[in-house]
C-alpha cells in the first residue's frame, strides 16, 4: 500500500513560530447547527433532522459530493422536520437549500480503536469542552469517526477555590461524563497554576508543586476510569526547567504512583524551541533524575508542511526531524515514548500570500492555510508520524473552531465548524485514520530528481 505527498518551496529567513493562544477562559456561545446530524458511517442512511437555520425550511435539497456532482436531490415539504438523504458513500458532501449551502460527511466504519490494536499509535484530536457548554452531537461525531481519544483540560483553579477543597464545576463533570457514555478516552491535560499558591507567569512554582500534584491526583480519583494518561502543564516555557518545572514533575509522577493510578505521566506538555521541535527543555528536565514515562512536544511549522517544514539555521524544521530527536531523548532517558499533543494548521482566510512574514504579524495581517492546505496538511501529518514507533499517540489541533471570525488564526484550527458543519481537514483525518488503523509502516522512498515520496505499508 503507497502514499504519496509532494514538497514545497522552503522559507528563506527563520522566525520563532508562535503557538496557538489558549481558548477563552468564559463559557463560548456556539450558533446551532444546520441539521442535528453532521457525520454518520458508510452504509448508513443518514436522517438530517432540520435545526437551527434550517428549522421550518420548505422547499428543493441538492446533494452534491466534492467534485460538484449531484448524487441526490429532494424537497422538504411544509411542516417536515425530518428529511431521509440516499447518501450512503463515505465523503464529504454540500448540502444547498435554497440560497443556502451546508456540509455533512459520510466516513468510512471505524475499526478497532489503538488501545485493542497492540503497538499503533493513538490518533486523537483537541478539544476544548473545559472551557465552553458543548452540544451533545459534538460527542456524536467523534465516536463516528472512531477517535481514539480526545486531550482537554480541568482548570486548577476552577476546583480549588479553597486551599484543600477541591469542588468539579457542572461543565466538567458533563463532559466527563458524555466522553465515558460515547467510550471516548480522555488525554488529561492539567492546567494550569492556581493563584491560591506561589505561581511563575501562570503556571504553578516549585513551591507549589505538593499542591498542584494534589490538583492531578484529585482528578483521577474523580474521572481517572477514563482518563488514559497525565501531561504536566501545558507549554510551561515561562517555567524554568530546572528550578521550577522539574520539582513539579517529580512531586505530580511521585503523586499519582503513591496513589496507585497505572495512567502514564507525560512530561513538559509541548514546552521547549519550536514547540519541541528540538527537545532541549525535555532534555534538561530529564538530566535532573525527575523522570516520567514520556514527554511530548507541540512542533508547530505553520504555514509549512509537514514533511518538508522550515529551515532554521542548525538543522530541518519538520516532523521528521522532530519525531527523531524526540526519540533520541526516549532512548537516552529510557522513557516508553513521546507524545504529540498539539500540532495543527489554522484554515484562516484573509486572502494573503503565504509566507512565514505574514504568518507572525498581528491577527489582521496573517496569512491564510485554505481549507485544501488544512485537509492535504492533516493527512500528510497522520502518515509522517505513522513511521515512528516510539510515537505513542497524536492529537490534532483541534477537533472544533473557535470563534466565527474568518480571518483570525485561532478561530479557524478547527475541523469542523463552530456549528459542527465538517471541514474538507475533517474528510482528511477520518480517511487518514481510518487507513492507518490496520497498516504496518515498511518504508519510505522517493524518486531521484523528484519531489514525490511514498510510504510503503502492509496490513497489520
Amino acid at each position: 500500500m503507497l502514499f504519496f505527498s509532494a514538497g514545497c518551496a522552503k522559507a528563506q529567513e527563520v522566525y520563532e513560530i508562535p503557538q496557538p493562544e489558549a481558548p477563552a477562559g468564559a463559557p463560548v456561545v456556539v450558533a446551532p447547527a444546520p441539521f442535528e446530524k453532521t457525520v454518520w458511517r458508510a452504509g448508513q442512511n443518514g436522517v438530517l433532522k432540520l435545526s437551527g437555520p434550517l428549522a421550518g425550511y420548505t422547499g428543493p435539497l441538492v446533494v452534491r459530493d466534492f467534485g460538484g456532482r449531484t448524487v441526490w436531490s429532494g424537497s422538504v415539504a411544509a411542516g417536515a422536520a425530518t428529511v431521509a438523504l440516499g447518501v450512503t458513500n463515505a465523503g464529504l458532501y454540500t448540502l444547498q437549500a435554497g440560497d443556502k449551502t451546508f456540509s455533512f460527511s459520510v466516513v468510512p466504519a471505524p475499526k478497532p480503536r489503538a488501545a485493542q490494536v497492540p503497538g499503533r499509535m493513538m490518533i486523537g484530536l483537541n478539544t476544548h469542552f473545559g472551557p465552553r457548554d458543548t452540544p451533545e452531537e459534538a460527542f456524536k461525531i467523534l465516536r463516528e469517526v472512531g477517535i481514539d481519544s480526545v486531550r482537554d483540560e480541568m482548570g486548577w483553579g476552577s476546583m480549588e477555590k479553597q486551599k484543600g477543597v477541591f469542588n468539579f464545576i457542572p461543565r466538567h463533570v458533563a463532559y466527563n461524563a458524555k466522553l465515558k457514555q460515547y467510550g471516548i478516552p480522555l488525554h488529561f491535560s492539567a492546567s494550569y497554576g492556581n493563584p491560591l499558591y506561589p505561581q511563575v507567569a501562570r503556571y504553578p512554582s516549585a513551591e507549589a508543586a505538593e499542591p498542584y500534584a494534589r490538583y492531578v491526583t484529585e482528578v483521577l480519583k474523580r474521572f481517572g476510569d477514563n482518563i488514559i494518561a497525565v501531561e504536566v502543564l501545558n507549554e510551561p516555557n515561562k517555567m524554568g526547567p530546572v528550578k521550577d518545572y522539574a520539582p513539579v514533575l517529580r512531586a505530580t509522577t511521585r503523586a499519582v504512583k503513591a496513589a496507585g493510578f497505572k495512567q502514564p505521566v507525560i512530561a513538559t506538555g509541548g514546552a521547549g524551541t519550536g514547540g519541541g521541535m528540538v527537545p532541549d527543555y525535555a532534555r534538561t528536565v530529564f538530566g535532573t533524575g525527575a523522570l516520567s514515562e514520556g514527554f511530548s512536544i507541540h512542533p508547530y511549522m505553520a504555514p509549512f508542511p509537514p514533511d518538508t517544514g522550515y529551515s532554521p539555521p542548525g538543522g530541518a524544521a519538520n516532523l521528521d526531524a522532530a519525531l527523531t530527536r524526540a526519540g533520541n531523548v526516549v532512548r537516552d532517558f529510557n522513557l516508553q515514548g513521546v507524545w504529540i499533543t498539539e500540532l495543527g494548521w489554522s484554515g484562516m482566510e484573509n486572502g494573503l500570500v503565504p509566507t512565514i512574514e505574514n504568518w507572525v504579524t498581528p491577527n489582521s495581517a496573517r496569512t491564510m492555510n485554505p481549507e485544501p492546505k488544512q485537509a492535504a496538511f492533516t493527512a500528510r501529518t497522520l502518515l509522517v508520524a505513522s513511521k515512528y514507533p516510539h510515537l505513542k499517540a497524536i492529537y490534532l489541533y483541534d477537533f472544533q473552531d473557535d470563534g466565527p471570525i474568518p480571518s483570525r488564526r485561532e478561530h479557524r484550527f478547527g475541523l469542523v465548524r463552530q456549528d459542527l458543519q465538517p471541514k474538507m481537514g475533517f474528510q482528511a483525518f477520518a480517511v487518514a485514520k481510518d487507513f492507518l488503523s490496520d497498516k504496518v509502516f515498511v518504508k519510505t522512498f522517493q524518486q531521484p530528481n523528484s519531489i514525490l515520496r511514498g510510504n510503503l505499508y502492509r496490513d497489520r
